[in-house]
């Protein structure tokens, strides 16, 4: 998997890291990258069956 390191420079501007963890922000976007992909998989499965 890529890492999206100046998206997360990005996005450490936008929120205030003083009320949330970063650790939070990075499971949060690793949740999204996976509901994203998991469709393509799904997909990918059934054409190669």
């Amino acid at each position: 998997m890529k890492k999206l390191k100046p998206e997360l420079k990005i996005a450490d501007k936008m929120l205030d890291l003083k009320t949330m963890d970063t650790n939070i922000i990075l499971n949060h976007l690793d949740e999204q990258i996976k509901l994203r992909e998991a469709p393509l998989e799904k997909r990918i499965k059934k054409l190669m069956s």
